[in-house]
């Protein structure tokens, strides 16, 4: 669970670490799919979708199927329970919610490796933790967007979409 002491900071809805903090507590806390859908890069909702079909067999590089892509990231497909169950357990592997037990929080550092770029980093430990012991961390990407700042990607990386999408890897800092 992730510890709100930790996010004490956070004054506002409108900063990277408050949008990337309410993805992570969704999927870490809650395993509510459509609330962390919410706080997700139109972008990477899109080449999500599109990596799940082409695993499924549902879709190709050779045979894209924009049109199912567009309805299940709208959520108005039969195969969204389907996504959704297999995008939370990539998403809770993906912040290593399975191997690491006792309290989550934001770290505080972030990186932006471009204006509208955040790389905002979570942790569990001591200090999580005694001096010296590893601090199990991730990364989530926030972008930009002229409002808010969606999560663009876990990890230092930007969803692309695409047949196939990929993740464009990010410099570490400006």
């Amino acid at each position: 669970m992730l510890a709100p002491m930790f996010v004490q900071n956070l004054e506002f809805d409108n900063n990277p670490a408050w949008c990337a903090f309410q993805f992570v507590t969704a999927v870490v806390d809650r395993s509510d799919v459509e609330a962390a859908w919410k706080y997700i890069d139109p972008d990477l909702q899109l080449a999500r979708v599109q990596m799940w079909l082409i695993r499924q067999g549902l879709a190709t590089p050779q045979a894209p199927e924009d049109d199912l892509a567009a309805a299940i990231v709208r959520q108005e497909h039969e195969l969204w329970p389907r996504f959704a169950a297999a995008s939370l357990a990539r998403w809770r592997t993906r912040t290593y919610v399975n191997a690491v037990k006792g309290p989550w929080g934001l770290l505080p550092v972030e990186e932006f490796p471009a204006v509208d770029l955040a790389l905002i980093r979570f942790g569990a430990g001591e200090w999580f933790g005694p001096r010296g012991d590893e601090i199990a961390e991730f990364t989530v990407t926030t972008r930009y967007n002229g409002q808010v700042w969606p999560v663009a990607g876990l990890g230092p990386f930007l969803a692309v979409p695409g047949w196939p999408p990929v993740e464009q890897e990010l410099p570490r800092s400006l």
